[in-house]
């Protein structure tokens, strides 16, 4: 990558919804934009411009955002084996959910596996205990660094929002 005069650095938006082809090139560097994968229809991805002055930033920078990415297809794939035991090994399930929520607990997977497996009739203690622990996850979740910019009335908004959806999801599935 030498001699461009500009460089570009792949950027997936890490989220539950990103796809994993997105984000297997989360921080990606190119010197030819040209020569770079084209963003695909609908998706939350770009490409940032830097200067070659500044490669070693965004070399490192893309280690990290590497990291970022692999993180949240282990969460992923924790998620999923979590719903796919819910009915034969809840304890199991418990435990895999608790693994995935220590990286990020997102409401639409939390909505749909409430609309799914869920409510389907799940053992009360065992919502209870998927309820409790979705809930610190999603609490827990607003003290890292990636809502640190946020005002802190919009971080207390978003978390008090998300804590009653979650706890309206659970209403009816765990006894009071």
């Amino acid at each position: 990558m030498t001699g461009a005069s500009h460089l570009y650095q792949y950027y997936a938006t890490v989220h539950c919804r990103t796809c994993e082809r997105c984000l297997a090139r989360h921080g990606e560097i190119f010197d030819d934009l040209a020569l770079a994968p084209p963003l695909h229809p609908g998706c939350r991805c770009s490409y940032l411009e830097f200067s070659p002055d500044e490669q070693d930033y965004y070399r490192a920078k893309a280690k990290r955002m590497r990291a970022k990415a692999e993180q949240e297809l282990q969460r992923r794939a924790l998620f999923q084996r979590a719903a796919e035991l819910l009915r034969t090994s809840p304890p199991e399930a418990v435990e895999l959910f608790r693994q995935a929520a220590e990286i990020e607990v997102y409401l639409e997977e939390v909505e749909s596996l409430c609309q799914g497996p869920l409510g389907l009739g799940l053992r009360p203690e065992v919502a209870k205990q998927l309820r409790d622990l979705f809930l610190f996850g999603y609490q827990n979740k607003f003290t890292s660094e990636k809502y640190a910019p946020l005002p802190e009335g919009m971080r207390w908004a978003l978390e008090s929002s998300g804590v009653q959806r979650i706890k309206e999801l659970f209403h009816d599935l765990v006894p009071v």
